[in-house]
């Protein structure tokens, strides 16, 4: 698959920051707002590095911000809620007739290492607000996911909700790396998650630390893009093929660092859409998205 960059479409404007959005523009996603524009939401940190959620709105055809949303579209939680340290963008889906965004719910108990949970927010578009779902916990409770789970993304088919999401093993593996990997759930309802199995295959030293899924069916074949790592280098991103939504081959995603810039050493977190029946990539920089978000066209397969 060839890609072409299209350039930095985002990042935070220094002299507009806030207490809310100090710094990074990571985990893009997408929708479509109407005919010529799409809203993208980001994951942006606030003076004490908690992440928040932020939105601007963005035209592909004429390739620039129309709009970028001065206020929080979503506030971290605050005490001992499940999202008191970040919200980690996952996707945005559909159900029911309302749009839902799940994310990583993180948490840095005192003292303790980070642990992420699966959440998800009720998103509003009339006033671009979202607020959390407290009926909707996904967490670490049977012997698959047993420390830490991470960005989740969904889709529905055949009546079904497909979640992929990122699930820690061990934070070290031996190597000084976390074995993290991308694991599969399903749902009737996109609420209750079940039949949990591991999805992406992982190689030690290569690549063992993977975040961030992004999935869609493009050409009759599903394609899967992944942010990963192997031990302690930076993140690159993945790809992966499948006839069916449990067993994928991992291929030659042909997405890499330009040789200088804002993505000259790591590229990571795509987030993969269609659009006038082209297939489009946000995707972040160096920093994990504190330099910005990148805009990618697929021009041939």
């Amino acid at each position: 698959m060839k890609w072409k960059k299209l350039g930095k479409i985002f990042d935070v404007d220094e002299k507009k920051q806030k207490s809310w959005n100090a710094s990074h523009s990571a985990n893009p996603v997408c929708i479509k707002l109407n005919s010529a524009e799409i809203r993208v939401y980001f994951s942006t940190r606030d003076t004490e590095g908690k992440s928040n959620v932020g939105s601007f709105d963005y035209s592909i055809e004429e390739n620039k911000v129309t709009n970028v949303n001065e206020r929080p579209v979503m506030l971290h939680g605050s005490g001992d809620e499940i999202d008191s340290s970040g919200v980690g963008i996952g996707n945005i889906i559909e159900i029911l007739g309302e749009k839902y965004m799940y994310y990583m719910a993180w948490q840095i108990p005192q003292g303790q290492h980070w642990r992420g949970d699966i959440a998800r927010a009720r998103l509003n578009l009339e006033n671009n607000t979202m607020v959390r779902d407290n009926e909707f916990l996904m967490s670490i409770d049977n012997d698959l996911d047993k420390i830490s789970l991470s960005y989740p993304f969904i889709i529905k088919e055949n009546n079904n909700y497909y979640m992929w999401y990122g699930s820690t093993d061990t934070w070290d593996f031996g190597n000084g790396e976390m074995l993290h990997v991308i694991n599969l759930a399903i749902s009737e309802d996109g609420e209750k998650f079940d039949n949990r199995k591991k999805c992406i295959p992982y190689e030690i030293g290569k690549a063992q630390a993977f975040s961030r899924p992004t999935v869609i069916k493009w050409k009759n074949k599903w394609r899967m893009w992944y942010s990963y790592r192997g031990n302690k280098d930076k993140y690159k991103i993945g790809y992966a093929e499948a006839d069916n939504l449990d067993k994928w081959t991992v291929k030659e995603s042909n997405f890499y660092c330009s040789e200088s810039g804002w993505d000259s050493e790591m590229v990571c977190y795509p987030y993969v859409f269609e659009y006038n029946d082209k297939l489009y990539m946000l995707y972040n920089g160096n920093g994990y998205g504190k330099t910005g978000i990148g805009l990618a066209v697929l021009e041939e397969e």
